[in-house]
C-alpha cells in the first residue's frame, strides 16, 4: 500500500499548547521531548494517513494528556505524553459498534501468582508499549489534532487533520480491539484461552506449561518451562517491540516482593498510603496526634461509630475536611481493599455508603479507617509455601474430632483449596436489619478472593442469614472451580480418561445423574462455615422445616452443587471461621489473630 505518512514531520508550537500550561518551568523540557516522541512514534509505526474527510463527516477533536509516572515503590520512572482522541464525540454505528473489552480479574492474578509460589516458579511481568496502537480500526474515523500541533508534510504543507489507520486512546473500541489483536496474538503462539476467564491463556508444552493472564497491556506470565517462555518473550519483542520483561516487582500499582528461594510472596500499598495522606496532609498531623496520645485504631472499624445520630454537627477541622473530601478518600482506600488490603473490606463496606451524602457516623467511621492505615501502613499480603492457614487447618483437625478428615483424608485437597463464609444476624446499624455476607478463599493457602457485602433481604433467623452467606460463596467457589480445571495440569489433577465417554455418558444420564465436560478430576471443594444448622440444611434437603420453608429457593444452589459433588460443605467452630473477620467489627485480639492467619503481615 502506498505510505500516505511517509515524509511527515512533527511541528510544536510551545505558546499554542493548552495541555503544557499547567506544567512547572522546571518539567517543560521534559514533557514537551515527551510530547514530540509520543506523535513521532505514532507517525512511525503507522497510526495516521493523510485522506481528505468527506463533507458528511466530522473530525474528532483530541488533546495531549501529560503525567509524571513513578514506579509501584514510589521512585521516578518516566515524564509521559499520550495523544487522546475525545471518544464521547464518537456516533454509535458510524464510528464505533461496540465497546466492550474484558479484564482478567483479579481473583484469577492472584490464582496465578498462589500457583507460582507454591511451585517455587518465576513470574515474569511486561508492559506492551503503546497498546491500543497495536490494532487496526474496523472503521472511517478522522482525528483534529490538538492546538500547538501539525504534521508538515515534504512540500510544506500542514495538516490538522488526518485520518486514523490504528486505533488511538481514548476512542471508545480501543480496549476491544487491543483484546481482539492479543487474543489473535496468543492463540497464533499455541495458547489456549481459558473458559473461566477470556484473559487467561495457557499452554502445555512437551517440557511442561506457561501460563499468562492480561490486564489490558499489562502481562503477568509464568510457567516451568523455561525455553518456551524465552521464546515467548521473543515474540513478544517481535511483534510489539516491548522493552520491559523483568521478575515481578509491581503490578496495576501493587508492589510486589517476590523471594523466590524463600518461597514468598508479598504485596502491599505502602506507597499509595503516603501518597494519600500526603494528598490530604491535614489529616497526617491530626491522626498521628490521637494515634500515639490513645490505642484506638488498632482496628479499622468500631461498631460504635454505626450509632452516632445524624444530627450530632461536626465541630472539628478535621471532621468538616474528611466530609468535604470523603468520595476521594473513601474512593483511594476502595482500591487498596480490593487489590490486597483485605482488612479494609468489612470497614469499606459501611463507609462506602456514605459516598453520595456522608454523615456524621460515615465521617467517624471514616476517620477510624484513616486512623488504621496509618498506623498499619507497612502491612502487606503475603503468599508463602507454608502459609498460617495450613497451621490452623491442622490445629483444627486435633481440636474437633469431625473435622479429623483435614489431615487424615487426603489433606493434600483439602489445603488446596479451602473456602469460609458467614454472616451476622440483624445488623443493628442497618434501618431495615439486613445481615451482613462475609467470605474468603484460599488457594494452596494464599487468599485469592475476600467480600463483604450487605443481603438482598432481611434475614428472620441467624440460619437463614448463614445460608444465604453460604449460597453466596457457593457461587464464587463454582466459578474458582472451573479455574481450577482451566489449570488443572499446573494443580496435577488427574485427566479424565474415559474409553467410551459418550456412551457412559448416555448411560449416566438415564440414570439421573449429571455430567460435566470437565477435563481433569478434581475432588469437591471445601466450604466451612461456623452454624451447625445450615451445614446440615444443605446436606439434607429437607424442605418441610419451618425455620427454612419460606427461604427463597436461589439460596438453595447450593443443595445442587453439594448433589453435584462440586462443593462440600462442613461445620467449622467460629474460633476457626476467618469469614468472621468480614462481617463485623472484632475486638483486636480477634482481629489481629485472623488478620495473621489470613496472611496480612507486617514487612518490617
Amino acid at each position: 500500500k502506498e505510505d500516505l505518512t511517509a515524509g511527515l514531520k512533527v511541528v510544536l508550537r510551545e505558546y499554542e499548547l493548552i495541555d503544557l500550561k499547567n506544567v512547572s518551568a522546571e518539567d517543560k523540557p521534559r514533557m514537551l521531548a515527551a510530547i514530540a516522541k509520543e506523535l513521532t512514534d505514532l507517525l512511525n509505526i503507522g497510526c495516521f494517513s493523510v485522506v481528505e474527510m468527506p463533507v458528511d463527516r466530522t473530525a474528532i477533536n483530541s488533546r495531549i494528556v501529560l503525567k509524571v509516572k513513578f514506579k509501584a515503590n514510589g521512585d521516578y520512572d518516566k515524564h509521559k505524553a499520550r495523544l487522546v482522541a475525545k471518544g464521547f464525540m464518537e456516533k454509535l454505528g458510524s464510528d464505533f459498534f461496540s465497546s466492550f473489552s474484558p479484564m482478567a480479574s483479579l481473583t484469577t492474578a492472584r490464582s496465578l501468582l498462589a500457583i507460582a509460589v507454591h511451585l517455587g516458579l518465576e513470574v515474569f511481568h511486561s508492559d506492551i508499549p503503546q497498546a491500543f496502537i497495536k490494532s487496526i480500526l474496523d472503521a472511517d474515523i478522522w482525528l483534529r489534532l490538538p492546538p500547538g500541533v501539525n504534521f508538515m508534510d515534504d512540500k510544506g504543507k500542514a495538516h490538522r487533520i488526518v485520518k486514523l489507520v490504528r486505533s488511538l486512546y481514548g476512542l471508545r473500541q480501543s480496549p476491544q480491539l487491543f483484546n481482539k489483536e492479543l487474543v489473535r496474538f496468543m492463540t497464533s503462539q499455541g495458547f489456549k484461552q481459558a473458559n473461566s476467564d477470556s484473559c487467561l491463556f495457557t499452554k502445555q508444552t512437551p517440557k511442561g506449561f506457561l501460563i499468562a493472564c492480561s490486564e489490558v497491556d499489562d502481562i503477568l506470565v509464568t510457567g516451568t518451562d523455561n525455553e518456551a517462555v524465552d521464546k515467548f518473550r521473543q515474540a513478544l519483542v517481535t511483534e510489539y517491540e516491548i522493552t520491559d520483561w523483568d521478575p515481578i516487582s509491581s503490578f496495576l500499582g501493587i508492589n510486589i516482593n517476590y523471594d523466590l528461594i524463600a518461597g514468598r510472596m508479598c504485596f502491599d500499598v505502602e506507597n499509595k498510603i503516603e501518597k494519600l495522606f500526603k494528598q490530604h496532609s491535614v489529616l497526617l498531623s491530626a491522626l498521628e496526634l490521637q494515634g500515639k496520645s490513645r490505642s484506638k485504631f488498632d482496628t479499622p472499624l468500631l461498631e460504635a461509630h454505626g450509632n452516632i445520630a445524624d444530627d450530632v454537627k461536626l465541630t472539628s477541622d478535621v471532621d468538616r475536611y474528611i466530609q468535604q473530601h470523603y468520595a476521594s478518600i473513601n474512593g483511594a482506600l476502595i482500591y487498596m481493599g480490593i487489590t490486597c488490603r483485605c482488612d479494609f473490606t468489612f470497614a469499606l463496606s459501611k463507609t462506602s455508603k456514605g459516598m453520595h451524602d456522608p454523615r456524621p457516623k460515615h465521617v467517624a467511621m471514616l476517620k477510624q479507617l484513616l486512623g488504621y492505615t496509618l498506623k498499619n501502613k507497612d502491612i502487606g499480603l503475603v503468599f508463602e509455601q507454608k502459609p498460617e492457614l495450613f497451621s490452623m487447618l491442622t490445629e483444627v483437625s486435633k481440636t474437633d474430632a469431625a473435622l479429623s478428615f483435614i489431615t487424615t483424608s487426603d489433606g493434600q485437597c483439602i489445603h488446596r483449596f479451602t473456602g469460609f463464609a458467614d454472616a451476622n444476624f440483624a445488623n443493628l446499624s442497618d434501618d431495615e436489619r439486613k445481615s451482613n455476607t462475609g467470605f474468603i478463599i484460599f488457594l494452596f493457602g494464599c487468599a485469592i478472593c475476600w467480600r463483604s457485602k450487605l443481603q438482598p433481604i432481611t434475614a428472620t433467623s441467624t440460619h437463614e442469614a448463614e445460608l444465604i452467606a453460604c449460597a453466596s460463596a457457593s457461587q464464587e467457589i463454582i466459578w474458582c472451580r472451573k479455574l481450577l480445571q482451566d489449570l488443572g495440569f499446573a494443580l496435577d489433577l488427574t485427566p479424565v480418561k474415559l474409553s467410551d465417554p459418550n456412551r457412559i455418558r448416555e448411560c449416566l444420564e438415564d440414570d439421573g445423574i449429571t455430567v460435566s465436560d470437565e477435563q481433569y478430576q478434581l475432588d469437591p471443594l471445601w466450604l466451612f462455615n461456623d452454624n451447625l444448622g445450615t451445614t446440615q440444611t444443605i446436606n439434607r434437603p429437607e424442605s418441610s422445616s419451618q425455620r427454612s420453608k419460606h427461604i427463597d429457593l436461589r439460596y438453595y444452589c447450593v443443595r445442587q452443587y453439594v448433589r453435584d459433588m462440586k462443593i462440600r460443605v462442613a461445620y467449622i467452630g467460629t474460633d476457626y471461621n476467618i469469614a468472621d473477620f468480614f462481617t463485623k467489627g472484632l475486638t483486636y485480639p480477634k482481629f489481629s489473630l485472623f488478620r495473621k492467619r489470613i496472611g496480612l503481615l507486617s514487612r518490617r
